[in-house]
């Protein structure tokens, strides 16, 4: 089975097709699963929208959009990922050699689900919508339960 890791950003897409490039995952991450095909996504902190009104930069939400669009077409595939957040980004950057410019968001591990996988019971856990939905006021909030 060929493996592959995919690096996606604003500058274009790198990919990596040999074992060497998992093995490298492996150390930047547990939550890896085996899968033939790793994308990582990274944004261009110099190309990026940034907020004219208090100068934060965009990058991280556009591409959170990206990557949530890309685990909805690999569902829509028959794909099974997951979204990767834990993982050494340091230690991916020297890895992977990734420019400074860039800046890893999101490791998605890619392939066909096992046919015993299930989710983590926590994918399964909801509060009551009076825990998190606020009308009109933050009466009621308190620092620390919003989650």
């Amino acid at each position: 089975m060929r493996q592959q890791l995919v690096i996606i950003s604003p500058r274009g897409f790198w990919s990596f097709e040999d074992a060497a490039a998992h093995e490298k995952i492996k150390q930047c991450t547990s939550w890896y699963f085996g899968a033939p095909i790793a994308l990582m996504v990274c944004y261009d902190k110099t190309t990026c929208w940034k907020n004219g009104t208090n100068g934060t930069i965009g990058g991280d939400v556009d591409a959170s959009i990206v990557t949530m669009h890309m685990m909805l077409e690999a569902a829509e595939l028959g794909l099974g990922t997951t979204w990767v957040g834990a993982f050494n980004h340091q230690k991916a950057r020297e890895l992977f050699s990734i420019p400074d410019y860039l800046v890893p968001v999101a490791l998605l591990p890619l392939g066909y689900p096992a046919d015993d996988v299930e989710p983590h019971p926590w994918h399964f856990k909801r509060f009551d919508i009076d825990h998190s939905v606020f009308c009109n006021s933050f009466d009621g909030i308190s620092e620390g339960e919003t989650h």
